[in-house]
């Protein structure tokens, strides 16, 4: 398994230590017809609980990641076509690699291009509520 590769684990123990452990598909979703304004915090500053965090692309920029190195938040950026998959290691990770793995640090946060997008959106997110009887 990849996470045994550069440490001291005997191969295929991570797999059996995590064997137990729960597995979560869980995007963060917000309300960005509630919250559309420019700063506001989606999710905070955390790290996740999981053994990876892997963030793909997405419709609505936002996401930032922390730099161990420098301490700097980092816009994530995407290009624009290919498949591509930011992986960061979790709390799960960082615990079973005895602390030589970090989990990553990430946040969401709307900035100007999530405020484009969701102005660009808007009109099919009206319409959509509507058509949920929610408004």
């Amino acid at each position: 398994m990849l996470g045994d590769m550069g440490t001291s684990t005997l191969a295929g123990s991570l797999l059996i230590l995590t064997a137990p452990s729960p597995h979560l598909l869980a995007p963060t979703a917000s309300d960005l017809v509630k919250y559309d304004k420019k700063d506001t915090i989606l999710a905070g500053f955390h790290t996740d609980l999981n053994f990876l965090t892997i963030h793909g692309r997405s419709r609505y920029p936002g996401l930032h990641v922390w730099a161990r190195n420098t301490g700097k938040r980092i816009l994530v950026q995407f290009p624009p076509t290919g498949r591509y998959l930011l992986v960061q290691a979790g709390k799960q990770l960082e615990h079973l690699s005895g602390g030589l793995i970090k989990a990553g640090y990430h946040e969401v946060v709307v900035n100007d291009a999530t405020v484009a997008v969701i102005l660009s959106a808007r009109p099919f997110l009206l319409v959509h509520l509507c058509s949920m009887n929610v408004m």
